[in-house]
């Protein structure tokens, strides 16, 4: 095939070749490394998503994709796919002990039915030029599926900054004595222009957009390559830079946790104090002699439940050791007497963390 490129889009080319080259022997690097590691399974399909953007602007610029409109779902399903794995490796880099559950699963359906779509619109709709990105789709059904695709991308990255910006990694001084912070606000960078040169592309028509688009795309790249290899350990780094953010700003800072702890399970144990109807949180705070942001947070970050939720869990599990000794008493009797106020709040809260309604539970007593 007889290819005419001029010398711009010789460099352009080179450039993203390379950057398809280093995609995906990172790629593959990740599953020689660690292969039954989450984590690393979601390094694995960022890069393959990264070689498959790449790699379709390459059969885009070389005219290679021409008749062959399959070749669609490269680009489309690569942007479906790019936010959810850019969103869970950034929780997986703040928090060493985020789990990748049922739910996040879920995240990926949108790039599943993203294939079924195109498929079925290849196979029963003609091909036809687009005015926008003229080639790249085979047609303007698969274009717009292209366009939701990167607005669910423009979602997640929204989502992924403020996740960032709130673990304080953004502040002026991390950024200015932490290498990982700087990297990690570059990238975020990369993929904004990556996002505004998509926008500019479909609003201005102009194919010098995708080029740039693609040369942001060939640097984060490019970029993510010289991180792994000057900071191997990347995420490791991040988690102690979070943690020590949030030790700086920690209202607990200088409390005596062990002490903290054995006070609130005299309070909860020996005082019952959570059967008082309606014990707020600055009541609470109170007996412990420390304020209610400190109490707030201790039961945020070491019981891993709101205020309330710590109180109806006391109170269910109270009411549990009552349904099976006090038979004489009634279910309504036994939730008053534990501090809940109704008979509703009592079957809710205790369905909720016992499964089981507390009328059930004597049952199978």
């Amino acid at each position: 095939m007889d290819l005419n490129i001029d010398i711009y889009k010789s460099i352009i080319l080179v450039f993203t070749f390379h950057g398809f080259l280093l995609s995906a022997l990172m790629a593959i690097g990740q599953l020689l490394a660690k292969p039954n590691s989450v984590k690393n399974l979601i390094l694995f399909g960022l890069f393959i998503v990264f070689s498959l953007i790449e790699f379709h602007y390459l059969l885009f610029e070389t005219e290679l994709k021409i008749n062959h409109d399959y070749l669609d779902l490269l680009s489309i399903v690569a942007f479906f796919l790019l936010g959810p794995l850019l969103y869970h490796l950034t929780r997986f880099s703040i928090n060493k002990d985020f789990k990748f559950t049922l739910r996040s699963i879920s995240h990926f359906a949108p790039s599943v039915l993203s294939i079924i779509l195109v498929l079925v619109v290849i196979r029963f709709l003609p091909t036809k030029k687009t005015h926008v990105l003229f080639g790249y789709f085979c047609n303007l059904w698969c274009f717009l599926i292209g366009i939701l695709a990167s607005l669910s991308f423009v979602s997640y990255l929204f989502v992924v900054g403020i996740i960032i910006y709130k673990n304080n990694l953004w502040r002026k001084e991390v950024l200015r004595k932490e290498p990982a912070a700087l990297v990690s606000l570059l990238l975020f960078c990369g993929f904004s222009s990556l996002t505004v040169s998509d926008i500019l592309l479909v609003t201005t028509k102009n194919d010098i957009m995708l080029d740039v688009a693609i040369i942001a795309f060939t640097l984060i790249i490019i970029t993510l390559f010289l991180m792994n290899s000057r900071y191997p350990a990347f995420n490791a780094k991040f988690q102690l830079i979070v943690k020590e953010e949030k030790e700086k700003r920690s209202y607990l800072h200088g409390v005596d946790l062990h002490d903290l702890e054995r006070k609130i399970n005299y309070l909860t144990g020996t005082k019952e104090i959570f059967t008082k109807e309606h014990i707020t949180l600055p009541e609470f705070a109170g007996e412990l002699a420390i304020s209610s942001h400190q109490l707030s947070e201790y039961i945020n970050e070491k019981k891993g439940m709101s205020f309330t939720s710590f109180i109806n869990e006391c109170r269910v599990q109270k009411a549990k050791i009552l349904l099976k000794e006090k038979q004489n008493y009634t279910v309504l009797a036994v939730g008053f007497e534990v501090g809940f106020k109704s008979k509703s709040a009592f079957n809710a809260a205790f369905l909720k963390i016992s499964g089981v309604t507390p009328s059930d539970y004597r049952k199978m007593l």
